[in-house]
């Protein structure tokens, strides 16, 4: 086959798999198995061989692991199949490679991987490499796995080879993810019933008292310091650290809070819906934290703040266009009552 439509043909997989890749980052054990294509080269330069120096056949992918958390996960596995036509320019017609995958699941649906193991066309080798899979969830437990994998081993290990000797694969498979899947909590709604209504005891109208000249009574404007949070972009995408662009906002909000000594607030996180229900919470619970910490530093009593996260479950705007998602993504000061 022909290696620069096996990279074309990985690309336009990768291309469509990231529209339908799914956005769910589960903690479970999960198995699967997928199959589809390995072309080897045994490391030989090409003028130096009187044939072909690569061969290709179909490939078969099992494999078991878990994740530990939202990044970070491992998973062990078997690949090869013997078929009529693999490496046939060898006189050998079989591949198998038993690795261990360390997943690096730093994106929402595409998720790179290192990978090591023992590999064997005639002889034997260690190998390792670097992959890339592409997670499509199609139910609750199961996702389709498109699984790219690039393998180095001793040339040694093809029959007439020396130098370096490579693998390359795709394949296309299942995975199921095994254990309890927690259900998406969902808020019920709180009845609220109105105030029953009372006729008051007449009394005999007593004289008004003078009326007392007072001063007015300064009221704090907290959608003021609100708009000032909404106008500037107070963390980069998926983090948690301040921008220096939200520095000067917060500045104005320490002012607020010496201005008006005697008001305590609440310091609520929110998030667009981008993302699972559990990350999202987390990820509002770091920035609130984070502006707490700033405010703390910066003079403002902690007996007067507090902070929570709330996630994506209290959207001010849609989450369908850009803009919606950026209002939803915001910190929000309340005063406490």
């Amino acid at each position: 086959m022909n290696i620069r439509r096996f990279i074309a043909a990985t690309a336009a997989v990768l291309l469509c798999a990231g529209v339908f890749a799914q956005n769910d980052r589960p903690t479970n054990w999960f198995i699967g198995a997928g199959g589809g294509l390995n072309i080897g080269f045994d490391g030989k330069d090409y003028n130096d061989r009187p044939i072909s120096h690569s061969g290709n056949g179909t490939a078969l992918d099992i494999y078991a692991g878990k994740y530990f958390g939202n990044v970070l996960g491992f998973r062990a596995g078997y690949q090869g199949l013997k078929i009529s036509d693999q490496y046939i320019d060898y006189g050998q017609n079989n591949y198998s490679y038993i690795h261990g995958d360390l997943l690096f699941r730093v994106f929402n649906f595409l998720v790179p991987y290192a990978h090591a193991g023992y590999a064997k066309v005639t002889d034997g080798s260690l190998a390792g490499g670097a992959g890339l899979l592409v997670p499509i969830k199609i139910g609750k437990r199961i996702n389709v796995i498109p699984d790219f994998k690039a393998t180095f081993m001793n040339g040694t290990a093809f029959p007439a080879g020396e130098g370096l000797g490579r693998n390359l694969s795709g394949t296309l498979g299942l995975q199921l993810a095994l254990g309890k899947i927690a259900d998406k909590v969902v808020e019920e709604p709180v009845e609220v019933f109105p105030p029953i209504a009372y006729e008051p005891a007449k009394e005999e109208p007593k004289p008004e008292p003078e009326p007392v000249k007072e001063e007015p009574v300064k009221v704090p404007d907290v959608e003021e310091i609100n708009k000032a949070f909404q106008a500037v972009v107070l963390f980069d995408f998926d983090s948690a650290k301040l921008t220096a662009e939200a520095i000067p906002v917060l500045d104005k909000a320490v002012a607020w809070f010496e201005e008006f000594p005697e008001v305590k607030a609440t310091i609520e996180g929110h998030t667009d819906s981008v993302g699972t229900d559990v990350y999202n919470q987390g990820l509002s619970e770091r920035r609130a934290k984070a502006v707490f910490d700033y405010f703390v530093e910066h003079g403002v009593a902690k007996e007067r703040i507090d902070w929570k996260g709330f996630g994506e479950s209290r959207p001010v705007d849609t989450n369908e266009t850009a803009e919606g998602r950026h209002h939803n993504r915001r910190i929000e000061l309340k005063i406490d009552e």
